[in-house]
């Protein structure tokens, strides 16, 4: 069903967002109204897949329950897969478990399986004719499968609501950069870019949010941070805060944010400063325009450097 699900320029809520509003207890409210949730599985073997496929039902109540108590209005899910092969099968229950599960399917083609995902897609909107479906592939794939990606999707683009990315710097990949952007604009298509990295890291401009680049001048609706995971507990020395003025991020010392937070609870700064962000970085780029760019030089400066590249 071809229904429009990103309906407004933003950073989406992921995983720490919520993760912060759960350890807050709720002391901060972040702006979740109507936003939309991607939540982020680590599958990189068999077994979690199995073990996620598994725990379905638990799964459904967590994400209704999330819906309800933080306002958000569409709750969607990517997969982190590494290297890992996956036997067809098991990709269609991956599918069926989204379509319990989440308000979309994402239709994810893994490197090197382009006729499993053709297979796939086709699979889900005969199966799910109702259901919101996306599609997801990373954008570091050999060029070549990068043409015969969008190529194959050019008679499909009626069942597809939105189109996924996984991010790379943008100036390493910019010929898939510049094929993904000809193709969302041609077909007036709605694309996130997920697995962003807060800093872009183009050198020069390192600073400047990957969601400022990714949206202002990359084509993409929306963007979503990543969460990885790295077994760590605890919090970072140093916390990057969005520059509403530069459109950077600067590092802080976790103790030392300047933030107005409720007295008496441990850490919550750290916290604060990551749904403060969010919010910042949404303000601006829902107002994102050639004379908001134009006043900072180092962004516009940017942005002539990747249209110099074709993009």
């Amino acid at each position: 069903m071809k229904t429009r699900v990103i309906n407004q320029r933003e950073e989406l809520v992921n995983d720490k967002h919520i993760e912060d509003w759960v350890l807050t207890k709720g002391q901060v409210m972040p702006n979740f109204f109507g936003r939309i949730y991607e939540n982020k599985f680590f599958a990189q073997d068999i077994k979690s897949i199995q073990k996620i496929i598994s725990n379905q039902i638990a799964w459904k109540n967590k994400i209704a329950k999330l819906k309800q108590d933080c306002n958000i209005r569409h709750a969607t899910c990517r997969f982190s897969f590494g290297n890992l092969k996956i036997p067809f099968s098991l990709q269609e229950q991956l599918i069926d478990f989204q379509a319990n599960v989440f308000d979309d399917i994402t239709v994810f083609m893994i490197k090197g399986q382009m006729t499993d995902f053709q297979n796939l897609l086709m699979y889900s909107s005969q199966k799910y004719p109702s259901k919101i479906i996306c599609t997801w592939t990373d954008i570091a794939i050999p060029l070549v499968d990068m043409i015969g990606y969008h190529n194959h999707l050019e008679n499909k683009v009626e069942v597809i609501s939105y189109m996924k990315y996984e991010y790379k710097k943008f100036s390493t990949w910019i010929n898939h950069y510049i094929i993904v952007k000809q193709f969302i604009e041609k077909h007036k298509m709605d694309a996130l870019l997920t697995g962003c990295n807060k800093r872009c890291g183009e050198d020069g401009h390192k600073d400047i949010a990957a969601t400022i680049v990714a949206i202002g001048k990359a084509g993409f609706r929306a963007t979503n941070l990543d969460v990885k995971q790295t077994g760590r507990t605890g919090f970072a020395g140093f916390t990057d805060l969005f520059d509403s003025k530069t459109w950077e991020y600067k590092s802080h010392i976790s103790g030392n944010l300047p933030l107005t937070i409720p007295v008496g609870f441990s850490q919550m700064k750290y916290r604060v400063a990551r749904l403060s962000s969010n919010d910042l970085v949404n303000q601006a780029v829902r107002n994102i325009n050639s004379n908001q760019i134009n006043q900072r030089h180092n962004v516009a400066s940017l942005f002539q450097k990747l249209a110099a590249q074709g993009l």
